[in-house]
């Protein structure tokens, strides 16, 4: 009679039981210790290798050195923040038309695509917003949506906690002051 796989289970269980898409290893590890399940990193590197080679999981790469791991469910791409790192599903319908051209002109049989958008999420457009509204920047507004410097970088720049002050456009530079 074979053993039964407790942590591969428990974390089947802690990913359908939550609200959270996509999972570090260390996430999953915290959220089986707080369950109760003792759990090391290299347990939950293995069992993690076991559902993705079984198929109950998949694994995204977001080049940020973080594995995210989601159920797997239907296909779908995903929105990262840049400045949180949160991961949230997006549809995939954009891309359909796209696609069948790309085959036409390449003559590819397209059997499948990963995308990840990158962005800033409103909560952290938020902390921005309150940030520069407490008179770190007096004059101008950045917009939503706008690619010239995110939110997020303004307000760590205009705080002093941002380490890239390089990647920072002056407000001025952008014709926002």
């Amino acid at each position: 009679m074979g053993r039964r796989a407790v942590i591969p289970d428990a974390i089947i269980k802690l990913m359908h039981d939550e609200s959270s898409h996509a999972w570090t290893l260390e996430d999953i590890k915290n959220g089986l210790n707080t369950e109760g399940v003792s759990a090391d990193f290299s347990s939950v590197f293995r069992a993690m290798e076991r559902l993705e080679s079984d198929r109950f999981v998949s694994k995204i790469d977001v080049d940020d050195g973080k594995s995210r791991f989601e159920l797997l469910a239907d296909h779908h791409d995903h929105v990262l923040c840049e400045s949180c790192g949160s991961l949230l599903p997006a549809p995939c319908g954009l891309l359909d038309a796209t696609l069948a051209d790309l085959e036409l002109e390449t003559g590819f049989t397209i059997t499948g695509h990963s995308l990840i958008i990158k962005g800033v999420c409103r909560d952290c457009q938020d902390v921005a917003d309150a940030t520069v509204n407490k008179g770190a920047i007096t004059e101008g507004t950045v917009r939503r949506g706008e690619a010239t410097a995110t939110r997020a970088k303004v307000a760590a720049s205009a705080t002093g906690t941002s380490e890239d002050r390089g990647a920072n456009v002056s407000l001025h530079e952008a014709g926002r002051v």
